[in-house]
């Protein structure tokens, strides 16, 4: 984890410099998180992955804590399953 922080900033503009992989992604995205970080305006945090995505994936906005699959473990299971199932179909 030190590590991890330690490159941080470097790690910071890597994904800067290259955007968004063009993979399919599923974000589970933590309303509760959204009001503590931006108090003012939640929903620009909520905003954050999808900018990032350019919209182009699927996201879950849950309200629940930062950790949420410590929250919603049978719910983020089935959702990852179906998305799966999704992405075999397609």
């Amino acid at each position: 984890m030190v590590h991890e922080a330690e490159c941080c900033k470097k790690n910071m503009q890597i994904i800067s410099d290259n955007g968004a992989p063009d993979v399919p992604m599923l974000f589970f995205i933590s309303k509760q998180q959204a009001k503590i970080q931006f108090p003012n305006d939640p929903d620009k945090y909520l905003q954050l992955y999808r900018n990032y995505t350019d919209n182009k994936q699927e996201y879950i906005d849950m309200d629940c804590g930062h950790y949420v699959h410590l929250f919603e473990p049978d719910f983020i299971a089935d959702e990852i399953k179906r998305f799966i199932i999704e992405l075999d179909n397609n």
